[in-house]
């Protein structure tokens, strides 16, 4: 069962209630085993069915929850380095599954240029990925975490 979800601003120890009930909790770094590149014991490339080439991007920027027919559409958008970066998707750990204590993890990945590329303006690094997320799928979820390299977004139910 794949399910998705985004989450918010990097920030410190925020919480902001959005629409249909979710809490944003905003967290600064990530644990040590993200910001320092590795994905860590309970995420690693084939429990996020990694992609060749993909990785985590460096800082999520904003997130929002829209109400559709049957559940929620995730975005969430995030801050590439330099311009090239492609194929940024939501990859789902655990296929998905809640783990025991209901929460549900996301990496936001992406493929960055082969060949160096210009830095420019913030607007031209932006990348962004949503997923969709079932009615019956909540039901059984607390919270989503979603990871990037230097900093991680909670959303509690």
């Amino acid at each position: 069962m794949m399910m998705a979800c985004l989450g918010g601003l990097a920030g410190c120890g925020v919480q902001v209630q959005g629409p249909l009930g979710l809490m944003f909790g905003l967290n600064g770094p990530a644990p040590a085993d993200v910001s320092s590149g590795a994905l860590g014991p309970t995420m690693s490339a084939e429990t996020l069915s990694m992609r060749a080439g993909e990785e985590l991007v460096p800082i999520l920027t904003q997130a929002e929850p829209e109400v559709a027919l049957r559940g929620l559409i995730l975005r969430v958008t995030a801050l590439a380095p330099t311009q090239g970066f492609s194929g940024a998707r939501l990859a789902a750990n655990n296929e998905g599954e809640p783990d025991e204590n209901g929460v549900v993890t996301f990496a936001f990945l992406a493929v960055p240029p082969r060949d160096p590329r210009p830095v420019g303006a913030e607007q031209t690094r932006e990348l962004v990925a949503a997923a969709f997320v079932p009615n019956a799928s909540l039901e059984e979820i607390t919270s989503f975490r979603i990871v990037s390299a230097g900093n991680a977004v909670d959303l509690q139910r």
